[in-house]
């Protein structure tokens, strides 16, 4: 009997039964929602670590780190952003179940309610170079990495060809497509439907470029996919300034929008470690890709990919206003002429706002009329006397109906204000 019992913070627990949790002396019992610290491992009753039924749900859809309140006093450094962190994000955030490892010596006896959401938003860059071709190629991609955000270049498709007959719904993912024109490429972005997204039209200026935003925190996020031909014209890539200046316009706010932008710019000169001309180790001219690196120094970005994409040119990019939130830059196993760019964006899941409450304040109620309310009622031939004529159901609609009408009348109200 023993041999099923183990020991932990001083006390005799059934492993089939319960689990101890790791702010209160109470125990986890089979089916309890709960969650477990990514860091210590340790299992946690939502309403222990003050959890709402809407924050659960969202760390459910989406894979997140959750952090208990110690740990995350202990680890503030690193909850965010840091790419050193090291944490292992394999938490399912479900209904608590039972094993071995969940029985775990508590590291977590704070009753402080500060914790940390960590959202990760896995974005892909791919010169797809024809996306009728590769469309199999690419579905099964999408199956296997599950990226939140693609930006594809080159799709070179017409309206002549449906967007379910390239990405299927069972993908889950909303489409934004800007189609080829004569000898242009053509772009296009799959943006998960768990995101909150939406097509940014006034950024649609050529059609090697398409644009949504995304809502992560409360802040706009906008997205680009971008295509610049290798023998477009010099003064091409100002299309890209006139974009982000409009995204600063629309925002008006003190603060740098939230801007990323993927795709294939096609500038084989760049050294993005030193912004320097990799063959001559010299300043760069603007066809060469300067303008490109003024228009991102102008708004306080940065290019992240470090690894060359089509032979030694580091041709595919993914340039953001957030560098300190992306972690893991890399190129998963390549199905088109050019190198995968993946990265992942961390940010914080985003509270919903609790709407506005309205409550009875029955300590100040004027409880002499109500009475006097109810003496008038009873007397009322209306309902006295024709009581034996009506069914329960009805007899007590008209009960409850004056109790409604009285009590909205002599007790007085009071409107919580929403809060995030």
């Amino acid at each position: 009997m023993y041999s099923k019992l183990q020991n932990t913070t001083n006390q005799w627990f059934c492993q089939n039964c319960v689990t101890p949790c790791g702010i209160r002396s109470g125990n986890i019992h089979n089916c309890d929602p709960a969650i477990e610290c990514d860091i210590c491992k340790t299992w946690i009753h939502n309403s222990c670590a003050i959890v709402s039924n809407d924050e659960y749900k969202n760390t459910q859809a989406t894979n997140c780190t959750w952090i208990c309140p110690l740990c995350d006093e202990k680890n503030l450094s690193t909850s965010y952003s840091n790419t050193s962190s090291g944490i292992e994000t394999n938490n399912t955030f479900d209904i608590r179940k039972h094993n071995k490892e969940t029985l775990s010596s508590s590291k977590c006896t704070s009753d402080k309610s500060r914790h940390i959401y960590t959202s990760k938003v896995r974005m892909v860059s791919i010169n797809i170079n024809g996306l009728r071709w590769k469309k199999l190629e690419l579905q099964a991609h999408l199956q296997t990495e599950n990226p939140d955000i693609v930006a594809l270049q080159e799709t070179k498709i017409d309206n002549g060809i449906t967007t379910h007959e390239l990405i299927p719904d069972t993908l889950g993912y909303n489409i934004y497509r800007n189609d080829r024109t004569g000898n242009w490429g053509g772009a296009m972005l799959l943006i998960k439907t768990h995101l909150d997204s939406a097509p940014v039209k006034i950024l649609e200026n050529g059609p090697e470029s398409i644009w949504s935003k995304i809502v992560l925190q409360g802040k706009h996020h906008y997205i680009g996919s971008w295509y610049r031909p290798p023998d477009a014209p010099s003064d091409q890539i100002q299309l890209l300034k006139d974009q982000m200046d409009k995204i600063k316009k629309t925002e008006k706010a003190k603060k740098q929008p939230c801007i990323h932008v993927l795709g294939d710019f096609n500038y084989r000169k760049i050294n993005w470690q030193t912004q320097l001309n990799k063959d001559t180790n010299t300043c760069l001219n603007g066809s060469d890709g300067q303008a490109l690196i003024n228009i991102l120094n102008e708004a306080s970005a940065e290019q992240l990919v470090l690894f060359p994409a089509r032979e030694s040119d580091m041709l595919d990019l993914l340039s953001t206003t957030l560098p300190g939130q992306f972690t893991d830059i890399h190129s998963p196993d390549r199905f088109s002429d050019h190198e995968i760019v993946m990265g992942t964006l961390r940010c914080t899941i985003p509270r919903k706002i609790r709407p506005e409450r309205t409550f009875f304040q029955y300590s100040k109620g004027n409880y002499d009329q109500m009475r006097e309310d109810t003496r008038d009622f009873t007397r009322d031939r209306n309902f006295n006397g024709h009581q034996n004529n009506r069914n329960v159901e009805e007899n007590w609609n008209m009960i409850k109906e004056f109790i409604l009408g009285t009590t909205k009348i002599n007790v007085p109200t009071k409107t919580s204000k929403g809060k995030h």
